[in-house]
């Protein structure tokens, strides 16, 4: 009896449970408190996020076209991108986000997919920040050896300078690719007895910083003897018997050039250099102060005039296009000292024995000369400073002229 009761009240129960569910769920008043009815579908479609990593700046979105803009690294791919993308609520889009997708070949159609099945298509360009090169092109220092070696991987720069130079004092000349500026700028003139900093800067301000090395390079000629400064230029006395060829090619190993004489204060100041320095009877061969037969044996110094190929006894400077002397006389107004005779039979340069260099006489000698058939006697008097024109073979000592060490 007990238990059909018991099954009479669970009955109940269950049949009040089932009306009071029923009751609740047709009360269109208060259902919305407790249950969410089927939404109506939604037509939005936009894009809220679209983001690539390693952009260099925000998103461009607009809206009225439709279109995206997103700009990356100069140096990052543009075939294998996954940009991060958030759409409307309950929207899909194609491709999806975090998709690999090649944006080399410019704009990619992106597909939005409302939640009613409206479609919206975006155009996302992708392209890379613009590439200025901050890559030094050139580095040059005046009489620098060889070409300088730019590293444009571990940025550093190695110029070798001649022995003779003023490493504290160097004026570099450098270029640059369009839209750059570097510091210290070209033509500021700096000690290059340490490395130095140099900082490229391109138009989107981005920087590169280069070591700049400048090294001496020894030269195997010229034992320097004494130096001078005169008219705001650098000179070397060189104690070593050279050619004239020789002279000439250690002068520009060096920097320098065989001096070129422009004036008499010049002259004179090279000369005192000289006298000062180089023993006569000692430094110089087959040297008497009196009975010469030989003057090319007199005590001389190479100096940077040479006689030209074509006939004639014209001559020129190293470092001058135009010819000095030519036909007897001074020419394109230009300084000369050559030796005279007390006769005016032994003038210089004359040619003599082939004579095809410049130099100067650095002590007063004579020469007695039996001329035929006239049978008078010439006398040579070469007056110390003088110029006489000697064989390009004669072994002399030397001087270099530098514009640039000072």
């Amino acid at each position: 009896m007990n238990n059909l009761i018991s099954i009479k009240k669970l009955f109940f129960l269950s049949f009040c449970t089932i009306i009071f569910l029923f009751y609740f769920s047709c009360s269109s008043d208060e259902s919305n408190e407790f249950i969410e009815s089927d939404p109506q579908k939604s037509s939005s479609k936009e894009i809220a996020v679209f983001s690539i990593p390693n952009q260099t700046k925000p998103t461009e979105f607009n809206y009225s076209t439709k279109t995206i803009l997103i700009t990356i690294p100069a140096e990052q791919d543009l075939t294998s991108l996954s940009p991060y993308i958030i759409t409307s609520k309950m929207a899909k889009i194609f491709p999806a986000s975090k998709d690999l997708v090649d944006f080399s070949g410019g704009p990619v159609n992106y597909v939005v997919t409302a939640h009613d099945g409206t479609q919206q298509t975006y155009k996302v360009t992708v392209v890379n920040l613009p590439f200025y090169s901050k890559n030094i092109l050139s580095f040059k220092i005046d009489g620098q050896l060889m070409p300088e070696d730019i590293d444009n991987v571990n940025n550093i720069i190695k110029i070798s300078i001649p022995e003779g130079y003023l490493i504290t004092k160097l004026t570099p000349t450098i270029n640059l690719p369009p839209n750059t500026t570097v510091e210290p700028p070209s033509g500021t003139r700096l000690d290059f007895s340490r490395a130095l900093k140099y900082v490229v800067t391109a138009i989107d301000n981005s920087k590169k910083q280069y070591n700049v090395l400048v090294l001496k390079e020894p030269s195997a000629c010229g034992l320097v003897n004494d130096t001078l400064t005169f008219n705001n230029k650098h000179y070397e006395l060189i104690k070593e018997k050279r050619t004239w060829e020789e002279a000439n090619t250690c002068a520009k190993r060096r920097g320098g050039y065989l001096v070129n004489i422009n004036s008499q204060e010049e002259n004179v100041a090279i000369l005192t250099k000289a006298n000062s320095q180089i023993d006569i009877k000692s430094d110089t061969n087959n040297f008497q102060t009196l009975g010469i037969i030989d003057p090319n044996s007199a005590p001389h110094i190479w100096i940077g005039g040479k006689k030209e190929e074509e006939a004639g006894l014209n001559f020129r400077w190293t470092e001058d296009s135009d010819i000095f002397w030519g036909g007897g006389s001074a020419k394109n107004g230009k300084y000369s000292n050559w030796s005279e005779t007390l006769l005016a039979c032994y003038n210089q340069p004359n040619n003599n024995s082939g004579g095809a260099g410049a130099a100067m006489s650095i002590a007063d000698y004579y020469v007695f000369r039996l001329l035929n058939p006239i049978a008078s006697l010439c006398l040579l008097y070469d007056s110390t400073g003088k110029w006489t024109d000697l064989p390009l073979n004669t072994p002399l000592f030397y001087v270099i002229e530098y514009d640039q060490k000072y």
